[in-house]
């Protein structure tokens, strides 16, 4: 709250300080709508800030969980096998396992630090990942056929996810192209019909 209010009054020390050299009105929104702005700016920056962190997450998530498949099946209690793959890697989910098995070794039960892990990476994955955790140690259930099928799931979504971007990518490229390259390789064409021109002494 402190960091909104701070920002908000930056924001309108800003607009005070710019209204004077706007044009007719814009003066005065500049001064009414500056203190809201920069209300919400820490809001919108920290929205950003978590999107970006889940996306780091999800694409780490389909190798996280099949390491950690073969460190179960290999023997390693899940607690430990959770600090051993997290320790393999960098992103945030890595340091949320790490987290998780660190507070579940100093007596936080599991299920607790999966919830935080939840809360920290909101993605519909990691929430599946938690739930075949939390299953596991409820239920008995075989943690190595569910985490190779949780594998293979993230894998799939993390694929789609590349589908989508790269099927956003395409319309933007198109318009850089007509923005952009068009304009430019016309302009080339009538440099070089400027210059045949003068060369053969034609008025232009």
């Amino acid at each position: 709250m402190k960091a909104r209010a701070l920002c908000a009054a930056l924001a309108g020390g800003v607009g005070v300080l710019v209204a004077p050299a706007a044009p007719g009105r814009l003066g005065f929104l500049l001064i009414a709508a500056a203190p809201g702005a920069g209300f919400l700016v820490p809001d919108l920056y920290q929205r950003r800030l978590e999107r970006a962190r889940v996306a780091a997450a999800l694409r780490e998530l389909p190798d996280m969980l099949e390491l950690l498949r073969v460190t179960v099946e290999a023997g390693q209690a899940p607690v430990k096998a959770l600090a051993a793959v997290g320790a393999e890697f960098d992103g945030p989910l890595a340091a949320a396992w790490r987290r998780v098995a660190l507070l579940a070794e100093l007596g936080q039960p599991l299920d607790d630090g999966l919830a935080e892990m939840e809360r920290m990476l909101p993605s519909e994955d990691v929430t599946s990942f938690s739930r075949v955790m939390q299953d596991a140690r409820r239920h008995g259930t075989p943690l190595g056929a569910a985490l190779a099928a949780q594998a293979t799931r993230a894998r799939a979504s993390r694929h789609a996810r590349v589908r989508e971007a790269a099927a956003r990518a395409g319309p933007k490229v198109q318009l850089v192209v007509a923005l952009v390259l068009v304009p430019s390789a016309l302009l080339f064409v009538a440099a070089a019909l400027l210059a045949n021109l003068s060369s053969l002494g034609l008025p232009y």
